[in-house]
């Protein structure tokens, strides 16, 4: 079992968090590289992989590339569907085959894809799809588990951005202050 070095929840698992933990081994060659465990809290559920072991910084910096998209995630189309349907329709446009009925629907697929808040780089969301959907001063996140039941969580427009931008800050701080490598090395 590789031993913890640190570790920090960001937000409040009752409406939305994010939790990293890192962990000695391997030990990381850059400030960046810790190997550890990344989820999300959405209404006291665990969203992701709690178990699974993988670097810290490439997951957490896709969920970073999703909060700075804030602002960009409005659409009647989506709003005007089934939660469901959301998912099912970005989840489409990203990764799936050409459909005659679901262009009509939608004629510029890539429209969608900045929705997808996960898989994207599947590390830690392995079997995860989620989407975001902004309507006024709110925001939806969309996700689900493979096989299992599509949830909804609401929440004050711009609170997943926040939320991830200080994980980020608080793992980048904690990450710089635990690194012990080659003072010499080039930083990332």
């Amino acid at each position: 079992m590789a031993q913890y070095v640190f570790g920090k929840r960001v937000g409040n698992r009752l409406s939305f968090a994010v939790e990293f933990e890192a962990c000695a081994t391997p030990r990381p060659r850059l400030w960046n590289e810790w190997y550890g465990y990344l989820w999300l809290w959405v209404e006291g559920l665990a969203v992701g992989n709690p178990t699974q072991y993988g670097m810290v910084m490439v997951d957490l910096g896709s969920l970073r590339a999703s909060a700075v998209e804030t602002g960009s995630r409005k659409s009647d189309f989506l709003s005007s569907t089934s939660c469901n349907e959301a998912l099912e329709m970005v989840m489409w446009a990203v990764y799936g085959d050409d459909d005659p009925v679901k262009d009509k629907l939608v004629p510029q697929r890539e429209s969608l894809e900045h929705f997808e808040i996960f898989p994207r780089r599947k590390t830690f969301f392995d079997g995860w799809e989620g989407v975001l959907v902004e309507e006024g001063g709110k925001e939806r996140l969309i996700y689900r588990q493979e096989g299992k039941p599509v949830h909804e969580a609401v929440w004050p427009l711009g609170t997943f951005r926040d939320i991830v931008l200080e994980a980020m800050s608080e793992f980048e701080k904690l990450a710089r202050f635990n690194f012990v490598g080659d003072r010499n090395a080039p930083t990332a």
